[in-house]
């Protein structure tokens, strides 16, 4: 296990070890979800939505359908 110090003013430094095995550079984003036991989990945001971009290209005429097909509640 890791570990780190919150400075006075809030910062902490993210232990090499942890930079080296996350792939972590200067600049990188980390984002912090704090669980409901009051565990906090950090992960590295690595994707942008810039990056799904195209992701599902394909003819779009055969991708018509009809918005009411997504009401999970609809009467079927």
């Amino acid at each position: 296990m890791e570990r780190s110090t919150e400075d006075e003013n809030g910062f902490t430094t993210v232990p090499a070890a942890v930079r080296e095995a996350l792939n972590l550079h200067a600049g990188a984003v980390l984002d912090w979800h704090v669980m409901p036991g009051g565990a906090a989990l950090v992960r590295p945001k690595t994707k942008s939505i810039k990056d799904f971009a195209g992701l599902l290209r394909g003819n779009a005429s055969n991708a018509a359908f009809d918005s009411d097909d997504m009401n999970p509640w609809r009467d079927r």
